[in-house]
């Protein structure tokens, strides 16, 4: 796996160490550090060849790339590496995180700053498309707590015009109920005086006061 992120990338995963060198990835017992890597991208076929020479001198670390049976290698070996990663799709800091991510700093991300965990997900996924989302998330939200204000406004107006209604229906109710008992009593006062009349009568002028009796009557407006 390390050869193969040094044949990606042309780095290793970062070790906590003051000495280390470029030409450390060459064997203390060889003069020349050399590894290639076959893949496919898209069913095409690719051969990346790195190397290294122990010596530090010009010319001493050459990259080749190889897509489809074309040699895409360019002039220079930062050159072949940008070519590499523009067909590969993915930048060498995703690479690296990709076959090592942090070994040798377990809780990295568990301790990293706010600063330090956005640049880590920033290699991944740009951060402007979350800061989008949150800003219209938050307009969203204002929105929505405006309307939410103006309904509860509304809700407490109604309540009020609800409690003016109710007063007044129950009030015409107690109007209604006493206005009745009082017409219930005064029917009920008539009646007994018509049954008091009609019982001092004696039968002789029955037939008279009966025809009087029925005219109270139809006058008060009761039935018998």
């Amino acid at each position: 796996a390390m050869s193969a992120l040094w044949a990606l990338t042309g780095s290793v995963d970062p070790r906590p160490m003051q000495d280390a060198k470029v030409s450390d990835v060459v064997n203390d017992k060889c003069k020349t550090a050399k590894v290639s890597i076959n893949g496919t991208i898209n069913n095409a076929k690719f051969v990346i060849t790195r190397t290294k020479s122990a010596a530090s001198k010009r010319g001493a670390s050459g990259l080749s790339f190889h897509l489809d049976g074309e040699d895409l290698s360019a002039q220079s070996a930062k050159d072949t590496q940008a070519v590499i990663d523009e067909k590969l799709g993915v930048g060498t800091q995703v690479l690296a995180r990709t076959i090592f991510h942090g070994q040798h700093a377990v809780n990295g991300l568990l301790e990293a700053t706010d600063g330090k965990l956005k640049d880590e997900l920033s290699l991944i996924v740009p951060l402007n498309l979350w800061q989008e989302a949150a800003s219209l998330a938050r307009a969203k939200s204002r929105i929505a707590s405006q309307k939410a204000a103006e309904v509860s406004g509304m809700i407490s107006l109604r309540n009020k015009d609800l409690e003016v209604l109710l007063k007044r229906r129950d009030t015409s109710q107690g109007m209604a109920n006493k206005k009745r008992e009082m017409y219930n009593a005064k029917e009920a006062h008539v009646q007994s005086e018509l049954n008091r009349i009609e019982a001092t009568f004696n039968s002789e002028n029955k037939d008279d006061v009966q025809i009087d009796l029925d005219e109270i009557k139809n006058t008060l407006g009761v039935s018998t």
